[in-house]
């Protein structure tokens, strides 16, 4: 049995899609790519990660899809990088969308990076790698936060789409 017919996942909490909706039984067609990325969120932000690891994590998911423009994406993720513990002051400065000087000029190259992917991938070019090296990240850092980073354009883009099928008249 597939994760997606045993519950609703994160997309159709945050989407507000209705067990056995139009969108529900849509989405549930396509079961495999449903439980992909639900499970890359598992694996993205598993509690079984070290605590800094994840608030680090989710505070780079709350700063891009809150640049991307996705309200409903920046809500589910300000509560769970809350809930995680992270400190509830940089957590509103990052929802903010305009985080001020941070103590760690390794956090502010990974936001900054993550927001370009996210808004200007083009951007996302070889200077832009240098100076998340020069900010202190190893290679396999790089690596996880350019993951999280097309993770997070998938899901906007997603619920982009399902906001338009559902003004397309496919109900929630």
């Amino acid at each position: 049995m597939s994760l997606s017919s045993a519950s609703p996942d994160r997309i159709d909490a945050v989407a507000g899609i209705a067990a056995g909706s139009p969108l529900d039984v849509l989405r549930r067609r396509r079961d495999k790519v449903r439980d992909g990325t639900q499970g890359s969120d598992a694996v993205l932000f598993d509690a079984a990660l070290p605590a800094d690891e994840r608030q680090r994590r989710l505070l780079l998911a709350l700063h891009g899809v809150t640049v991307a423009a996705a309200p409903a994406l920046a809500a589910d993720y300000r509560a769970r990088t809350l809930q995680a513990g992270a400190d509830p002051a940089l957590v509103a400065q990052i929802a903010g969308g305009e985080p001020a000087v941070l103590a760690s000029p390794a956090l502010r190259a990974m936001l900054d990076y993550t927001a370009t992917l996210l808004l200007r991938p083009l951007e996302g070019d070889r200077a832009a790698l240098q100076a998340l090296e020069q900010a202190g990240l190893a290679t396999g850092d790089i690596v996880l936060l350019s993951q999280l980073a097309a993770f997070l354009s998938f899901q906007v883009r997603l619920l982009a789409g399902l906001r338009a099928l559902s003004a397309a008249g496919v109900a929630a």
